[in-house]
């Protein structure tokens, strides 16, 4: 059957549609209150004791960052209505809505306005895991093409300018087919930010964080030191904040949460291209291409800062 399929012209590959545990949750989940040390730390080049994040006015103003993962509590007063719902997968069955928390924590750090890097843009919600997490492989490449579909009704609207990320903090088994889907996105003009994994292994044993069209966060923690369940290697591009991040629960529209994982610094690097990106338009009228947007990413990083714990074959590109 399967030599069958391959001798029609319109397929390419054949792949399992795997349902698997796409976001790792065994880290550290817990209500605090305390500082905001990853947003004060990819403000400044050099670690100093001053908790400061500074932004500027519109920072992501007119963006928006397509948010894969489990959903978004919209209603959440920190979002301040700038977040929506955009798509839930076909599986699913419960309301439109995050009942996990992973996808608003996520959110939250982009965006959220005490709590985001990209504190005017907003969030899209791309719902493809469910409460427990899982998700299939085939349903979340449908997410992606949905967004496809979305960012180029909005790019139209904007004159080819609208600036927009996707966030995704979850891992598949490695996957041509979604590889090749987020080719796509950046072939049109959006980029994707990926979680590098919590295996302690190289981020390439993994999709979305292995595909050439996305750049792959790492994780470090207050310390400088790169944590020590991060993965890492020659498909991990940028480290960023990952251990005892604070930012949105979803108990209520106020509530707080403090999680741990590469999960928690892709979505820092998400807002930083934001950011970016809203800056530039302003400046010259123009959105950066993804080639160009890879290329800063990495040249405006902060060098030799972090402590990569003897992990062979690994960039010390820390996020500013």
């Amino acid at each position: 059957l399967v030599s069958r399929l391959f001798s029609f012209p319109e397929v390419s590959s054949i792949e399992a549609n795997l349902y698997e545990k796409a976001i790792d949750q065994d880290c550290l989940d817990q209500e605090t209150s305390s500082g905001l040390w990853g947003l004060a730390r990819i403000a400044k080049r050099e670690d100093t004791n001053e908790n400061i994040y500074s932004y500027q006015d519109g920072d992501g103003n007119g963006g928006a960052v397509y948010v894969v993962d489990s959903g978004i509590r919209t209603t959440h007063n920190d979002f301040g209505g700038r977040a929506e719902h955009g798509y839930t997968a076909d599986f699913i069955t419960e309301p439109d809505t995050d009942l996990n928390g992973h996808g608003t924590h996520c959110a939250g750090t982009v965006m959220g306005a005490t709590y985001g890097v990209a504190k005017y843009a907003k969030a899209i919600a791309v719902k493809v895991l469910n409460s427990g997490g899982f998700g299939s492989l085939a349903s979340t490449i449908e997410g992606l093409n949905w967004v496809q579909g979305d960012f180029a009704e909005r790019d139209a609207a904007a004159g080819g300018n609208f600036p927009a990320v996707v966030s995704m903090s979850l891992r598949f088994t490695p996957s041509d087919a979604m590889d090749g889907v987020l080719q796509e996105l950046y072939d049109v003009g959006c980029i994707t930010t990926a979680s590098a994994g919590n295996q302690a292994t190289v981020s390439c044993s993994q999709s979305p964080a292995r595909a050439a069209a996305s750049i792959s966060v790492m994780a470090s923690d207050v310390n400088n030191r790169l944590a020590s369940f991060s993965n890492y290697g020659d498909c991990a591009d940028v480290i960023g904040p990952g251990v005892n991040v604070l930012s949105l629960g979803i108990a209520d529209d106020d509530s707080t949460s403090t999680k741990s994982g590469t999960s928690m610094s892709c979505p820092h690097a998400a807002g930083v291209l934001l950011r970016h990106m809203s800056q530039m338009i302003a400046s010259t009228g123009r959105r950066p291409t993804p080639d160009e947007l890879r290329a800063w990413i990495v040249d405006n990083a902060t060098r030799d800062q972090i402590d990569l714990i003897n992990r062979p074959d690994t960039v010390n590109y820390f996020l500013y």
